[in-house]
């Protein structure tokens, strides 16, 4: 996906590598919790492909259903808008899809400052809150520093079962619930090392 080509769907599969140590699975098929891992970590590796190729980052969601992934550029020019994208993704996609993956660029608060992240929100159909995970960067003079860590910095509102109030209104949901889930600030806690990927 390119970062102008907001309204193109891409279908990916994933391919399996190892099935997870405490879960029995048939040979050739992932796990859901494998299937999220991964496509947690293809998210973060496409933000970062779009920053070192054009110095930002176009958000987007991934819905997952089974093994297949479907991936929304989404459009917007504020940090309502682009959650209104959000929210309509996944409300489109609902009934099919067992869990989603929302990314895009913003920043989290660190003990030592503030800090660049490249940021995803993910959740499962029944979960009732999102997860928030992030990946630190430094850009300075046109050198970009992508860090390999995951930090969990902590829960948002989950963007399934969204009304189409929510979808028309923005985020509005998310501020009311002081939720973590702004563009700008994914997340005013110190981040710790995630194992959630």
């Amino acid at each position: 996906m390119t970062s102008k080509d907001s309204d193109v769907n891409m279908q990916a599969n994933l391919e399996s590598e190892h099935a997870l140590e405490d879960e029995i699975v048939e040979e050739g098929e992932l796990s859901s919790e494998e299937i999220l891992e991964g496509t947690i970590l293809f998210a973060l590796e496409q933000a970062g492909e779009q920053l070192e190729q054009s110095g930002e980052v176009e958000p987007f969601t991934i819905l997952i259903n089974g093994e297949e992934l479907n991936v929304e550029g989404l459009m917007g020019e504020t940090e309502e808008e682009f959650y209104a994208e959000a929210r309509r993704s996944v409300f489109q996609m609902e009934k099919i899809s067992n869990a989603y993956v929302f990314c895009y660029d913003g920043f989290v608060d660190l003990d030592s400052g503030e800090s660049d992240a490249l940021i995803v929100e993910f959740a499962n159909k029944g979960d009732e809150n999102a997860q928030v995970i992030v990946r630190l960067y430094k850009n300075e003079d046109d050198n970009l520093e992508i860090e390999e860590t995951l930090y969990h910095v902590g829960e948002t509102e989950t963007l399934f079962g969204s009304t189409l109030e929510q979808i028309q209104g923005g985020k509005a949901a998310n501020e009311e619930d002081g939720a973590a889930g702004e563009l700008d600030s994914a997340a005013a806690k110190t981040a710790e090392p995630s194992s959630d990927a």
